[in-house]
């Protein structure tokens, strides 16, 4: 499965199972978010700062990066857009689940 399909599906965002499509030679592609995205990286935590497990999360995110970055540079997880925001965020979901 797609990770931002898999991402999508725990936050509860409706996700768009097209591809994109040519209809009278015009592209129709999905609005599908990419949590690897900038405008895809602000869902995430717009979506997260909804729930009830948020400051759990930010625990988890930052325990997962502590070993890996600096303290100066602890906002490199979240302004990252190689998808280690979103793939910090599937393995607290995959973790809170038991997969």
């Amino acid at each position: 499965m797609d990770p931002n399909e898999e991402l999508a599906g725990y936050l509860k965002i409706p996700w768009q199972k097209q591809d994109v499509e040519y209809a009278e030679g015009k592209t129709i592609i999905n609005d599908n978010p990419n949590f690897t995205a900038p405008d895809g990286i602000v869902l995430l935590l717009r979506e997260m700062w909804k729930r009830p497990d948020y400051w759990e999360f930010l625990t988890y995110l930052f325990s997962h990066y502590k070993p890996k970055i600096k303290f100066k540079d602890i906002y490199v997880p979240i302004t990252d857009t190689t998808g280690k925001l979103r793939d910090a965020a599937l393995s607290f979901f995959r973790e809170r689940e038991g997969k």
